[in-house]
């Protein structure tokens, strides 16, 4: 909306002296590589600033950074440590602290973006001002420092000290790019029959309903051509690499013939049938009946094993709450073992 896109542009004059330094990260892939994340990194001449990942599939993945020249990190900082915090999506929340010479490890979420910030510490013996985290998923878990953990919780309240704490919130979990369900896809997978069951929450066409009323738009039937137009709209994306308007999959709902759509970027794309308009394949799930168990058969063309990544949630924005439920030491022998800087649990 207009206050996201004023406040990126305030960032941008704000930080105009490391942003004119960005580049693209070496260890990465490069943005035309189907399936793989690809970054920048944008530091100023004190070596502080910011990462910018992106990851360009439904899948969620994970990926690893070395903290020196391969993210603007100069070799005059070795032995350098800073305090990082997540810009987006999730504004605010503590990273911990990255060393460099160390590798650090990623969670991105499906079709996302992740921001970071990062500011040096004095010295590697100088404390961190680490930020609290007042936020998190809805029901999910993240491990922060001790001295990031929301105190005034009445779940934390009493908490003895720790190292790192896991701190978890309430709700029912909503990510954008979600899978539909756990059912994984074989490494084998080729084509053919990929059977799965589902249940949609009722808190996802809530959301919905909440963005429908904020923007009331009068959306036609042309403009639902192009798939990324009314967002009020719950489509389950067929994701897979290089979809073809000649090779369309097929679907079945609880044993009957379910129609599959052209996702394309243009409101006449479907009637054009032009593979330059055409983006992919999805089906619409708004009229799909919540909290009820769904049979789903998708019959897909033939693929190169790896490309078939699954079926996903599309047009769903993560949802953030304050409300901590759970707050819990990490056990002494796992402390500097786990770096992953989101875990969901």
């Amino acid at each position: 909306d207009v206050a996201f896109i004023r406040d990126w542009l305030s960032f941008t004059d704000a930080n105009i002296g490391a942003l004119a330094r960005a580049a693209p990260i070496p260890t990465l892939s490069q943005p035309n590589l189907w399936g793989q994340v690809d970054g920048w990194h944008a530091m100023d001449t004190k070596d502080e600033g910011f990462v910018f990942l992106f990851n360009p599939t439904f899948a969620k993945r994970n990926v690893t950074l070395p903290i020196d020249e391969a993210v603007g990190v100069s070799n005059a900082s070795a032995g350098s440590s800073w305090t990082v915090e997540e810009l987006y999506p999730n504004r605010g929340q503590p990273r911990g602290s990255w060393t460099h010479g160390a590798h650090v490890t990623l969670e991105l979420y499906g079709a996302d973006a992740l921001a970071l910030r990062l500011t040096k510490k004095a010295s590697p013996s100088t404390a961190a001002v680490t930020p609290v985290l007042t936020r998190g998923a809805s029901g999910k878990s993240v491990r922060v420092p001790w001295s990031a953990r929301p105190a005034s919780a009445q779940a934390c309240a009493g908490l003895a000290y720790t190292d790192e704490v896991d701190i978890s919130f309430a709700g029912t979990p909503i990510e954008h790019g979600m899978p539909i369900s756990s059912t994984p896809v074989p490494a084998t997978f080729s084509g053919g029959w990929f059977n799965t069951t589902f249940s949609i929450p009722s808190a996802i066409f809530d959301q919905l309903k909440a963005r429908q009323a904020n923007y009331p738009i009068p959306w036609t039937a042309n403009d639902r051509n192009a798939s990324w137009l009314d967002p009020s709209r719950l489509l389950m994306t067929l994701a897979y690499a290089h979809p073809l308007t000649t090779a369309a999959p097929r679907a079945r709902l609880n044993g009957a013939s379910l129609k599959i759509l052209w996702a394309s970027n243009s409101r006449n794309g479907p009637a054009s049938a032009s593979q330059s308009c055409f983006t992919g394949y999805y089906i619409d799930a708004s009229s799909f009946p919540p909290e009820t168990m769904h049979s789903l058969s998708v019959w897909m063309p033939s693929v190169a094993p790896g490309d078939f990544q699954g079926l996903f949630w599309d047009n769903l924005d993560t949802e953030y709450t304050n409300d901590v439920v759970a707050c819990s030491a990490v056990a002494g022998e796992l402390r500097g073992k786990i770096h992953l800087s989101r875990l969901n649990f």
